[in-house]
């Protein structure tokens, strides 16, 4: 199986991966802030990156923050476009390889005038320590 497995063109084991992909129809998107927090949402697959963007935005104490959301993958991490490049299209999530899900890092560009200052009270006052399922005993 193994052996069969390196006969198949790189082509389309990209194909296959992305018809894999193109069945869900829902992608949990998690951000880490500077802080430890996480802040998660979800979106379909075929929404813009510039749609992550605005919920990040949404959820600061200080909208005007500019910032960058980083791709997850540590290997060749890079900046999501916010807006396509003059003349290209929009990017999806699923473009990015965000789904069916994807630990985004927050990077803030912090100024004189305006420092990153972490997400709004209503957030964080309903916010809920992650749990992780296979430390709790049964």
């Amino acid at each position: 199986m193994a052996e069969s497995q390196l006969l198949i063109p790189k082509s389309f084991k990209e194909k296959q991966a992305k018809s894999a992909r193109r069945r869900y129809r829902k992608t949990v998107i998690r951000i880490q802030f500077p802080d430890g927090v996480v802040l998660q949402g979800i979106f379909n697959p075929w929404e813009r990156t510039s749609s992550l963007y605005e919920f990040v935005s949404s959820a600061l104490k200080e909208p005007s923050l500019e910032f960058e959301l980083l791709h997850p993958v540590v290997m060749k991490r890079r900046v999501i476009p916010h807006f396509p490049a003059a003349g290209e299209t929009a990017i999806t999530l699923e473009d990015e390889d965000l789904v069916p899900s994807a630990l985004i890092k927050f990077k803030p560009i912090e100024t004189d005038s305006v420092v990153f200052t972490g997400l709004c009270n209503d957030l964080l006052e309903i916010c809920e320590p992650l749990v992780n399922d296979s430390a709790v005993p049964k």
